[in-house]
């Protein structure tokens, strides 16, 4: 009865195994062949599925060169949000932080940004657009006060903020894997005020000559080179 016990056991056994193998799809054998059938007409390729690409990049860049003013200025993006696509070329978020270099320490300053740039492809990877953004400036080494009605705060170094806009330029390197170069020729004017804060308090400069003359601290025209990578 264990002998016919233990051969029922190994036919049953045997019997799993080939239908398990006769179940298992020869995705293995059928690559093979698609591959080599491809590998005859290669003509062929252009003609299969791919799923579309979404058109979305994220990035990183830097702005080796970029003057303001009579500055200095050098910049890091470090997030860039873009949509490329037919003939558009969409920068939807781009925030960067930047710093310049004068002759007077000083007068030095930080730039916080963030801005977007609708483009149009012109012709090749050649696009153009409009640029709109929001800048937030601090001179650390200018000392003010603000006051309203009365109040005012300790000295502080200067800072404020305020819209931007200009233009770009952007020309598109696509590599076999899809990454994108992205180079970027702007211009944009500052609109933040020396005089007075958003919230509408005035600044006293605690340095005599700024007080007097504003214009080396003033708003000014940037124009910067970008270099960015897409993935």
């Amino acid at each position: 009865m264990t002998k016919v016990c233990a051969a029922l056991l190994l036919a049953f056994c045997t019997f799993a195994a080939q239908a398990q193998i006769a179940e298992t799809p020869p995705a293995k054998k059928e690559v093979v062949a698609e591959s080599q059938f491809l590998g005859a007409y290669p003509s062929l390729k252009d003609y299969l599925f791919r799923e579309p690409k979404s058109g979305f990049y994220l990035g990183l860049g830097v702005s080796p060169v970029a003057v303001l003013g009579e500055r200095m200025m050098f910049t890091a993006n470090f997030f860039e949000l873009h949509w490329i696509k037919d003939n558009w070329d969409i920068e939807w978020l781009k925030a960067s932080y930047g710093f310049t270099r004068a002759q007077t320490s000083r007068l030095q300053s930080s730039h916080f940004t963030l801005r977007a740039a609708p483009k149009y492809r012109l012709f090749g990877q050649v696009s153009l657009g409009p640029l709109l953004g929001y800048e937030s400036v601090t001179f650390p080494g200018v000392k003010a006060v603000i006051y309203n009605n009365g109040l005012n705060t300790d000295r502080q170094p200067f800072s404020n903020r305020g819209w931007i806009y200009g233009a770009v330029c952007s020309q598109n390197i696509v590599t076999e894997k899809g990454y994108v170069f992205k180079l970027n020729e702007s211009v944009y004017r500052e609109t933040y005020s020396t005089d007075r804060t958003p919230n509408n308090w005035k600044y006293v400069f605690m340095d005599s000559d700024l007080q007097a003359d504003r214009k080396k601290i003033e708003a000014a025209l940037v124009y910067m080179i970008e270099v960015s990578f897409l993935f």
